[in-house]
């Protein structure tokens, strides 16, 4: 479930506590949907900037 760097490790440790917290399972989903959204904004904005 590599969200955002493309390792897993992260992510299953954060699903882990979330979960732990007693968010639900769409809850964590979302959150991840997200962060992988957030994440492919700024890396664009990266590439834009390097090719300026």
């Amino acid at each position: 479930m590599p969200a955002v760097t493309g390792c897993g490790v992260c992510p299953e440790s954060h699903v882990k506590a979330l979960r732990g917290s007693g968010f639900t399972r769409e809850q964590v989903h979302e959150a991840l949907r997200i962060s992988a959204v957030v994440h492919a904004a700024a890396v664009t904005l990266d590439a834009e900037s390097a090719l300026a």
